[in-house]
């Protein structure tokens, strides 16, 4: 499957939700195929944009990098928010884990999406991580088995 037209079909779903309220997407790089199964694929990516929306702002711009490094599909989702506390890049992946609890109420969820999002990950054989990105916000990587190479998983 073909990733980098993953985040763009995607992208139509937040563009449908409240008038003014849609971040701007961008997405940058080259057409990668991996090994991976369509449609857990797009759930990935749906909770990643979802999180990149709730934690960047409706406003902001939504980054999607699309790429090939040591054999690996990558892909990066970075948003323009508060960024990741020191110590939390590794318990967001938790779940029902909540990074900033006095926000649970004005950002929807319970917590799953990221963990889903890593569960599924580690279904194919690829690696997930979060990190702050220089200038404020927050970028997840997804790295997966890209066509070509060793598969593993779907």
């Amino acid at each position: 499957m073909t990733l980098r037209s993953v985040p763009a079909d995607l992208r139509t779903d937040f563009r449908d939700g409240a008038p003014g309220d849609s971040p701007a997407f961008r997405i940058e790089g080259e057409e990668i195929t991996a090994h991976a199964d369509t449609m857990r694929v797009q759930q990935i990516f749906s909770n990643l944009l979802d999180n990149a929306w709730k934690h960047g702002g409706p406003k902001g711009e939504i980054l999607v990098e699309v790429g090939r490094a040591n054999g690996d599909a990558v892909v990066r989702v970075s948003d323009r928010g508060e960024g990741i506390p020191p110590g939390e890049s590794e318990r967001i992946f938790n779940r029902f884990y909540r990074v900033d609890r006095s926000r649970s109420q004005a950002v929807p969820g319970v917590g799953l999406g990221l963990a889903i999002a890593k569960h599924l990950v580690l279904l194919h054989g690829g690696t997930i991580r979060a990190f702050n990105r220089p200038g404020g916000g927050a970028t997840f990587e997804v790295r997966l088995p890209a066509a070509g190479m060793s598969s593993a998983g779907p």
